[in-house]
């Protein structure tokens, strides 16, 4: 069992480099958890 602090410090240190794909960082990202039984979102977007 994983504690959701746990999972929101993961993914807070895995965003701290993005890269310029950013399917390729939303894969990264969501590869990083490994295979889930429940359904996964995952929204990615760039401020300019």
């Amino acid at each position: 069992h994983i504690l959701l602090d746990d999972s929101m410090e993961k993914a807070r240190h895995l965003a701290e480099t993005v890269e310029d794909d950013l399917e390729e960082f939303a894969d990264r990202v969501l590869g990083a958890f490994g295979s889930r039984e429940d359904d996964v979102a995952l929204v990615v977007l760039r401020r300019t």
